[in-house]
């Protein structure tokens, strides 16, 4: 059985295009549905917050994406333990490998897609 972690939100690198992705799906999809922010503006925010990481000239991505390879870890190693009969493979991925198909309330609705 397969068990996906995601760090939704969260660039893997700190290239400007997927971090552009990353903010503007934020803003669009998930802050848009809690505060009214102008379609203008959010396109704005997310080219400026974009631009801001790629001149910051760090290395690594968003600080929670170890996190979460910890925590698919240590989830697979839960697993295993209380599931002897039973196969997982549990891996942590980056928002950026996922496209939104559909959302509801708890975010579900990823399909995998192929990285370039």
């Amino acid at each position: 059985m397969s068990v996906m972690l995601a760090a939704h939100a969260e660039a893997e690198t700190t290239g400007f295009f997927e971090n552009y992705q990353v903010s503007l799906h934020t803003l669009l999809r998930r802050a848009s549905e809690i505060i009214p922010v102008p379609l203008p503006l959010r396109y704005f925010i997310s080219f400026s917050s974009s631009v801001r990481k790629k001149i910051a000239g760090k290395r690594a991505g968003s600080p929670q994406n170890p996190l979460t390879r910890l925590q698919s870890c240590a989830l697979q190693t839960h697993l295993d333990a209380i599931s002897p009969g039973v196969e997982f493979g549990v891996t942590a991925t980056p928002h950026g490998a996922y496209r939104v198909r559909s959302t509801n309330a708890v975010g579900h609705g990823h399909e995998r897609i192929s990285k370039p």
